[in-house]
């Protein structure tokens, strides 16, 4: 019986942690937002504060990530994935838990294409002030800011991928 009260909670928990998850990536949807907002308005503050706040994000969903893994195997769901833990769930809990999936696979999807946006956004901005910075190997590695920043959201963006 104990063995059941706690799968019972570690339950609770992984689901209770899938909320405060869930809220945090409609967040960082709207960090996203104002990012391509500021790239758009080209103005350098803007940009500098939406890339640190971008930045900060990604190591947030870092330590999202591994709370969620380590909360999914405490609730005996390791390797599966949100739809799978949905179908392991009690009946009368499935469909809360399908409208939390749906939350978080649409944030997951706007923060993706908030992103990619903002990614041409800054790749034509590059290319009118510099367009040699763009073109390999005419520029030093590293050279492109944004091309930085994409490398390191690419390595978040797996994450994400993760999820669905």
């Amino acid at each position: 019986m104990a063995s059941t009260q706690t799968q019972t909670r570690t339950h609770e928990d992984f689901v209770a942690f899938m909320v405060d998850y869930t809220a945090f990536l409609g967040r960082m949807r709207a960090d996203e937002s104002d990012k391509l907002k500021a790239l758009g308005s080209k103005e350098l503050s803007r940009i500098e504060h939406s890339i640190t706040v971008a930045q900060a994000n990604a190591k947030q969903l870092e330590n999202y990530e591994r709370r969620r893994e380590a909360l999914q195997t405490e609730a005996g769901y390791e390797g599966m994935t949100f739809r799978q833990v949905i179908m392991h769930a009690p009946k009368e809990e499935q469909d809360r838990l399908w409208q939390l999936f749906t939350r978080f696979e649409s944030n997951v999807a706007e923060i993706r294409f908030y992103n990619d946006k903002s990614m041409t956004v800054a790749r034509d901005n590059m290319m009118e002030k510099d367009p040699a910075s763009m073109i390999p190997g005419l520029a030093g590695k590293g050279s492109n800011p944004y091309e930085r920043i994409r490398e390191q959201q690419q390595g978040g963006s797996n994450i994400l991928e993760t999820k669905a």
